[in-house]
């Protein structure tokens, strides 16, 4: 049997094992940490036990060497006394930060404020400059030492000692849950494995069964576009195998044909993309040739003065560069310059391009408008290949009014963040990333000239469609490229108030 076969097979099996391994690591996990944490608990306990045992036996020295004093009067024990004060501070701040629970808190509590009252009174007695009467001293053994300190320092130990056996009688109970636990799983595992391959089983002959009807109705779809295909029952394994083996290989060649249609009609498109690049560039050469052809004429036939005169030179001029720069746009569009990014300032640029054209704005009678931030906009691009938008938007507008009008181009900086425009220099430029740019620049072109046919928006940017007798179609075409290499876009509206509106957006970071 094939061995992709096995694996479909073995497939629920082997998730069913990894899963009770799963399960096995977990449980094993659950009992290392419940036994590391048994393990501190009962360390703490234990530490907590030694110190306050530690505490208690000086303690019980202390009881020891009054009760000699008490006999001899010698004040040397008196001396003891205090050196044992003095070295049972660490046994109990040692006690109080071993301390977890409440209780035990309360317990070292109550014995620290008991050795303190002890600690005062014994100064006050080991003082005096005669011996302590007896029985002052043996008042404050039992009243202090005995029962405010000894006494809660035996409670300590008791509780301590609960502690402990609750923690042992609970590590106990959890190692009989587990023992339990891992006997069920194992009751558990062994059903399971049962009903997954009884259900695996079923779930084959039922999937064999699926199949078979599935296989034959797609080979009878596949006899309308190819060749009649001949699929043998699907009986078993092996034979599902060897039907879809032979589905899938009239299926490639079913992809085969469709891709070389498909290449056959992508070498159609471009065909019929280069007979329109020739149209245009056709009717675009024969404009400027018309009246060059016209005066050359002209002048052949005057056999008194063939020479052109200075208007006819100017004229001449005039359509060479025209057709000059209708070939450069044609080159730009076929063959288009890749771009060598800087960091430049968009205002600057946007001011530049306003200059180009003011001449020719004042002479049509245009007013050009700029509504520009003080900051100067940096981003990482092409400047030329941008100066080159704003000519084209700029002389497009000026081309639609003839009448007279207005052009305002305006910037503006969006962000996600809330610094001011100003706070954007151009160390921002330089560390910014293309991937999340925080910061994006909208430009406008508005003018309020005769407006875009509304039903041709969506074709604007097309290469070769325009809406002006001597246009070429290229030049939106062009912007749409330039702007789409920077990593932005470009868009046309329509303003409620009419004219025409082009917004470009600029991720103002660019990287290199």
């Amino acid at each position: 049997m094939n061995s992709g076969i096995l694996i479909r097979i073995l497939g629920p099996m082997s998730g069913l094992s990894l899963a009770l391994l799963l399960i096995g690591v977990l449980a094993a996990r659950y009992i290392e940490r419940q036994q590391h944490e048994q393990s501190q608990l009962i360390h703490r306990e234990f530490r907590g036990m030694l110190v306050i045992e530690d505490l208690y036996v000086k303690m019980r020295d202390i009881r020891w060497e009054c009760s000699l004093f008490e006999r001899s009067g010698d004040r040397r024990h008196l001396e003891t006394v205090t050196g044992l004060l003095n070295a049972s501070r660490v046994p109990l701040n040692a006690a109080g930060e071993a301390a977890r629970t409440v209780e035990e808190l309360q317990l070292i509590r109550n014995v620290e404020q008991g050795f303190e009252s002890f600690a005062r009174q014994f100064r006050e007695l080991a003082t005096e400059q005669q011996s302590p009467q007896p029985g002052r001293l043996r008042v404050l053994i039992d009243d202090q030492l005995t029962a405010r300190i000894l006494s809660p320092i035996e409670e300590c130990l008791r509780y301590s000692q609960l502690v402990v056996e609750r923690a042992d009688e609970t590590a106990l109970a959890s190692a009989r849950l587990l023992r339990l636990g891992f006997l069920l799983l194992g009751i558990t595992g062994c059903i399971a494995g049962l009903l997954v391959g009884l259900g695996i089983s079923r779930a084959i002959s039922r999937s064999i069964v699926q199949l078979d009807i599935s296989v034959r109705s797609m080979a009878g779809q596949l006899n309308e576009v190819a060749a009649p295909v001949q699929i043998s029952r699907l009986t078993d394994l092996q034979g599902v195998e060897d039907g879809v083996r032979q589905l899938e290989s009239e299926l490639g060649n079913i992809v085969s044909r469709l891709q070389q249609q498909q290449s056959e009609i992508l070498r159609s498109e471009q065909l019929a993309t280069v007979g329109q690049l020739a149209a245009g560039m056709a009717h675009e050469l024969r404009n400027p040739l018309t009246p060059v052809k016209m005066l050359v004429q002209g002048a052949m036939e005057r056999t008194e003065n063939p020479v052109l005169s200075g208007q006819d030179l100017q004229i001449v001029s005039d359509e060479v560069l025209r057709l000059e720069k209708s070939i450069q746009m044609f080159l730009d569009f076929a063959r288009p310059p890749q771009p060598e990014p800087s960091i430049v300032c968009v205002c600057q640029l946007i001011m530049n391009s306003c200059a180009l054209v003011a001449a020719q704005a004042s002479h049509s009678g245009i007013e050009i408008r700029t509504a520009l931030p003080q900051s100067g906009l940096l981003v990482y691009a092409d400047g030329g290949q941008l100066r080159q938008v704003f000519l084209n938007l700029l002389l497009n507008a000026l081309e639609v009014m003839s009448s007279g009008g207005w052009v305002e181009i305006a910037a503006s900086l969006q962000r996600r963040t809330d610094r001011s425009q100003d706070e954007f220099t151009e160390h921002d430029a330089m560390r910014a990333s293309a991937n999340s740019p925080a910061e994006t620049i909208r430009l406008t072109v508005t003018d309020n000239g005769p407006g875009f046919p509304r039903r041709d928006v969506e074709r604007a940017f097309e290469p070769f469609f325009t809406t002006r007798e001597t246009g070429t179609g290229l030049g939106l075409s062009i912007c749409r490229r330039i702007i789409s290499d920077h990593g932005g876009t470009i868009g046309l509206e329509l303003p409620p108030e009419g004219g025409t509106r082009f917004v470009i957006e600029l991720p103002c970071r660019v990287s290199r």
